[in-house]
């Protein structure tokens, strides 16, 4: 018995322009039994249960529905406790021969938390959390964003946290396996 999402895997050594098909047509499947648990796990997150939808076919008139949403208190009291504040990157250890080496790197690092918070990711690390919560799963996507100037007002990149219902990815299993 397992639990969770279901891993996908690929055997194949090298995704070419004539196998590609094939390998995601057989992660789809594979996906598509994980949709349907994250999707039922979402619901139930977001308090849509069977319990309001039941029907009552003796004394109709004392059909009480009461709806406890746990998983939604438990989802939003992780979260908050994990992700209640953004997460911003420090240096871990300074330099010993070269003083200057750690301003230029305070410096860096202080750019790189400018652009995190630019990009929203706060947010996204709020909306990725709530995913993981409540569906087990989540996916965060970075792309370059090109609008970006060395001197303007936009990050280098943009941040996105990706419904896991309709994201997947494919793990290569040689690749996997070689670390354990």
């Amino acid at each position: 018995m397992s639990y969770g999402r279901t891993k996908i895997y690929s055997d194949a050594k090298e995704i070419t322009a004539a196998n590609v098909v094939e390998e995601v047509s057989n992660a789809y499947s594979l996906h598509c039994r994980n949709q349907a648990d994250i999707k039922a796990l979402w619901n139930c997150y977001r308090g849509r249960t069977k319990t309001l939808h039941k029907i009552k076919e003796i004394r109709e008139e004392t059909n009480h529905k009461i709806n406890v949403n746990v998983a939604y208190e438990v989802t939003k009291f992780h979260k908050g406790y994990v992700f209640g504040e953004p997460i911003w990157y420090v240096r871990r250890e300074r330099s010993k021969a070269e003083e200057a080496d750690d301003a230029i790197a305070a410096a860096d690092i202080n750019s790189l938390n400018g652009y995190m918070a630019l990009a929203n990711k706060p947010a996204v690390d709020n909306s990725l959390a709530e995913w993981m919560y409540a569906a087990g799963v989540g996916y965060r996507l970075t792309l370059p964003n090109p609008k970006w100037t060395p001197d303007g007002d936009e990050p280098p990149f943009s941040i996105y946290s990706l419904d896991p219902a309709k994201t997947f990815i494919i793990v290569n299993s040689f690749d996997f396996f070689r670390f354990f």
